[in-house]
């Protein structure tokens, strides 16, 4: 049986400190602020606990529920749902994650937590990605119009992912925009290039070993259009920045630079 304890305050307060005063035996708190019901909170010596109901209740201020959370012994801890539940303030579901203690419920194939926008469309899919390493993750986020926005993979909470971009951003329209290669945090790719812009005609591309910069052809970094011409190099000399634009070149079968064959030179002095 909880003991009912009805605090009051007229500006914000610490739940980390409620629950350091309220450390003994079972205790719901109400709180209120100027008045207002904000937060519902069971204790369990101190700790957050509820069997099969939510431990900790927020409310906005119109009385519609922010957040649910769930907990078993002060960790998140949910057998038949999602352990956290956030709430738009029109009523409409946020975002949801589903976990037991500190672990996350993981299903092959399943998202452990996904974020809504207002209009009910999925934003994020957040799931665990045991091929990626220990510890590894996957994070897809969505434009509102149900497109892709953003590919993440992540393994210890640091980018990474072997051989394939490990952040891959697109488009609304569903088209490429950047693909990053990161190996442990790092940008790193040994075989091409570890960053690539795409643009409306054009992509550019950026080498990186250790996320440090390497020349690649003694270019900083190369731009090409969509048939894979060189149009822009760009090199630093003497702390000068020199871009080629390039209107016609030449390559051999394997793409490499043989001639310039017209260009406009531009230098602009770095900052």
């Amino acid at each position: 049986m909880y003991n009912i304890i009805h605090l009051f305050f007229n500006d914000n307060y610490s739940t980390y400190n409620l629950t350091k005063k309220y450390n003994v035996g079972m205790q719901r708190l109400n709180v209120y602020v100027n008045s207002i019901l904000r937060e519902i909170i069971y204790l369990k010596n101190g700790k957050f606990h509820r069997e099969n109901k939510p431990a900790q209740v927020e409310y906005y201020l119109n009385g519609n529920i922010k957040s649910e959370n769930y907990y078993i012994n002060g960790g998140y801890y949910r057998e038949d749902g999602p352990a956290i539940k956030e709430y738009y303030e029109n009523g409409d579901i946020k975002y949801i994650e589903y976990c037991r203690g500190y672990i996350h419920l993981y299903k092959k194939n399943t998202p452990f937590a996904i974020g809504y926008y207002e209009n009910n469309n999925v934003k994020e899919l957040y799931y665990y990605n045991v091929n990626n390493g220990e510890n590894g993750m996957k994070i897809i986020e969505y434009y509102e119009n149900k497109t892709i926005k953003v590919k993440e993979y992540y393994s210890n909470s640091r980018y990474h992912r072997e051989g394939e971009p490990a952040v891959i951003k697109y488009y609304a329209d569903g088209s490429v925009q950047l693909e990053e290669y990161y190996i442990n945090g790092l940008l790193h790719r040994e075989d091409g290039p570890a960053q690539i812009y795409y643009f409306d005609n054009i992509h550019r591309q950026n080498y990186y070993i250790n996320d440090k910069d390497i020349y690649m052809a003694q270019f900083n970094y190369l731009t090409y259009d969509k048939i894979n011409n060189l149009i822009i190099e760009c090199k630093d000399i003497n702390n000068l920045l020199e871009l080629k634009l390039a209107v016609n070149v030449k390559f051999n079968k394997n793409k490499k630079l043989l001639d310039l064959i017209e260009s406009k030179l531009i230098m602009l002095k770095l900052i």
